[in-house]
């Protein structure tokens, strides 16, 4: 009894080719958000994902999903990758939800883009979630930087040689 009580509720090991609903091989899954858990649903319009990126603090060495939705993005610390929290949420700049959104992380900002109308880039700043206390998770954020300069874009990428930041598939829609 107490072996069980120390595992995740939601462990599903690998068994012939399963890990629960998922598909596997030879990975067990240690722990799994439905997105309605994480600021999302199902449903068009109310905040399905498309993109996940990663970020390790330097200084706590904390590891971070930050997960793109439809009507934001949502940060979760998996440093204790059974045990995962739900720790933040950012959400769109946009006035619309548009299932697009991607997210690059350079150095310790993340740099989101997104298929929804009038979204821009937004910037923020990922030492902030050193001040989270989970207690208090889910917390909103706010954007430490908006870039309007285009309203849309399907993907950024960035020359972390350079520092320099493209917006691919940018538009306006003037």
């Amino acid at each position: 009894a107490p072996q069980q009580a120390q595992k995740p509720r939601r462990f599903e090991p690998c068994v012939r080719g399963m890990a629960g609903e998922f598909p596997c091989h030879r990975v067990d899954m240690l722990y799994h958000f439905p997105m309605e858990e994480i600021g999302g649903g199902t449903a068009v319009g109310t905040g399905r994902g498309s993109d996940v990126w990663g970020w390790t603090d330097p200084a706590t060495r904390r590891d971070y999903v930050l997960a793109g939705r439809e009507n934001g993005t949502a940060i979760v610390d998996i440093t204790d990758p059974m045990r995962p929290v739900y720790l933040a949420n950012l959400p769109t700049s946009a006035i619309d939800n548009r299932i697009w959104r991607d997210i690059k992380v350079y150095r310790d900002h993340a740099f989101i883009v997104s298929e929804s109308f009038e979204h821009g880039m937004q910037v923020l700043d990922l030492t902030r979630l050193r001040d989270i206390d989970p207690d208090d998770a889910p917390v909103t954020l706010d954007e430490d930087a908006l870039y309007k300069e285009f309203e849309t874009a399907h993907n950024i990428f960035i020359n972390e040689d350079t520092g320099f930041a493209y917006a691919v598939g940018a538009r306006n829609l003037d």
